[in-house]
């Protein structure tokens, strides 16, 4: 087995092979073998969905092999040769690399722990080590890393722009360090420990944002039904309900407050359908907001498109400092409907058809407050019973969105129930920063350890 120096630029090599480090390359601390001197490295079988004969295997695709485990969830079965079923069945330890994915995914690696007899699909590249100089975890670790999947970004080839595939012989020359076994084993239990931290962070963060909105949601609706925990209202049947009023029923929602509906506080207007590509207008020029710019509370104007209307049209549609606009149509039921305030920072603004504008005519209800109301799992689940779909994707309309209630607390209430859940928000975010901080350690442990 030849060691070879690895301190070069990969655009600069033809092959890994001992070409003259470059100047400006990297200086690894341990020697670096390519995977195709330390692995037998196998590309898996096509599936042949018609091919009855042979003997049935279990089969892991590109969808089982995720950065640095596998899920099993749904793991398909085909039928091979017994040759087949022999030359590819898994053994413990083997490496499983995606073939073909993203330019991010592709090349992500697991290890298969043993089992049942296995095999891979061609969308998959085995890797069974030849050497007890390498840790299986440790190789896995290597190539999920930034650094270690760099060789497979620079050698993946696209003939779609979207799909990436690396192929068993490209992958085959990958460059791995080889630190002693007792460095690899330490990298691989550090690692593991600061990423479980991670995932601690991020389920306290879970746990505290959901929480927050409880109780947001618990002073404002509550269920008749007094046996459930804190009276509290996350998802419910609005089916269930003939109108929003304070009619008895044991499967209706109850408001200390009174609940209109949005088409009783407000004036409703879905946007304008963006002129044909190379249309001349026939009007003023207007930045428009479209699905993409209304988020979850905020208006993220960092990508804002023009497009001609008339002079009615941007009299009519241009938003004011304290509008609410929904999303229309989204592909995901969680997202249609989602909703924020305009500030009115910008004058000239128009709205899309893919968004509907609500413009509060009462003054005792903030808009804030409103928009908050129907970002809350209680208030959004109006519009994911009433949001229809069409090829996956799924509309409210402005028409149905008219409906949808709004509990209406005094105005010192609401604005005082969007204060506390954006205090309790901004601290639980702090879970989200500590989560942040440790995977930027985990990243940093591979260079750290590798490079001099």
């Amino acid at each position: 087995m030849t060691s070879l120096t690895w301190r070069v630029r990969f655009t600069d090599l033809d092959r890994w092979d001992a070409v003259e480090p470059a100047a400006g390359g990297r200086a690894w601390r341990w020697p670096v073998m390519t995977l195709r001197d330390v692995a037998d490295v196998r590309l898996g079988t096509q599936l042949r969905s018609s091919y009855k004969e042979g003997v049935a295997r279990p089969y892991l695709r590109a969808a089982n092999v995720q950065r640095g485990f596998l899920n099993l969830a749904d793991v398909k079965t085909m039928f091979v040769s017994v040759e087949q079923a022999n030359r590819l069945e898994l053994r413990g330890q083997d490496l499983l690399f995606v073939e073909g994915n993203s330019l991010e995914e592709v090349g992500r690696a697991a290890v298969w722990p043993g089992g049942e007899p296995t095999i891979i699909q061609n969308a998959l590249i085995r890797a069974r080590l030849t050497t007890d100089r390498l840790n299986s975890d440790f190789v896995a670790l290597w190539f999920n890393s930034a650094l270690g999947n760099e060789y497979v970004r620079q050698h993946a080839t696209t003939t779609s722009g979207s799909l990436w595939h690396i192929g068993a012989g490209k992958l085959a020359g990958a460059p791995i360090p080889i630190p002693p076994l007792d460095v690899q084993r330490r990298l691989v239990d550090e690692h593991a420990k600061i990423m479980d931290l991670a995932r601690d962070a991020d389920v306290s963060l879970d746990a505290e944002k959901r929480a927050a909105w409880e109780r947001f949601t618990g002073e404002v609706v509550r269920l008749e039904d007094p046996s459930i925990q804190g009276g509290l209202v996350q998802f419910v049947r609005f089916a269930d309900l003939d109108r929003w009023d304070g009619a008895a029923s044991s499967k209706s929602l109850e408001s200390r407050w009174p609940v209109p509906a949005l088409r009783d506080v407000s004036e409703i207007r879905l946007g304008v359908q963006v002129p044909r590509k190379n249309s001349i207008p026939s009007g003023p020029v207007r930045p428009y907001l479209r699905a993409a710019n209304i988020q979850r509370g905020f208006v993220d104007t960092s990508d804002v498109k023009n497009m001609g209307v008339s002079k009615k049209q941007a009299e009519a549609l241009e938003l004011r400092a304290g509008d609410l606009l929904f999303v229309e149509g989204s592909g995901s039921p969680k997202e249609v409907g989602r909703c924020a305030t305009w500030d009115g920072a910008t004058s000239g603004v128009i709205h899309q058809n893919s968004v509907i504008r609500a413009r509060l005519v009462a003054d005792f209800l903030d808009p804030q407050f409103v928009a908050t109301w129907f970002n809350s799992p209680a208030g959004n689940a109006y519009i994911r019973q009433h949001a229809t779909t069409t090829s996956g994707l799924y509309h409210i309309g402005a028409g149905k969105l008219a409906g949808a209630p709004v509990p209406q607390p005094p105005l010192d209430v609401q604005r005082r129930l969007v204060q506390d859940l954006k205090m309790d928000l901004e601290a639980a975010a702090e879970h989200s920063v500590r989560a942040a901080e440790l995977r930027e350690k985990a990243r940093s442990l591979i260079p750290a350890e590798l490079l001099h």
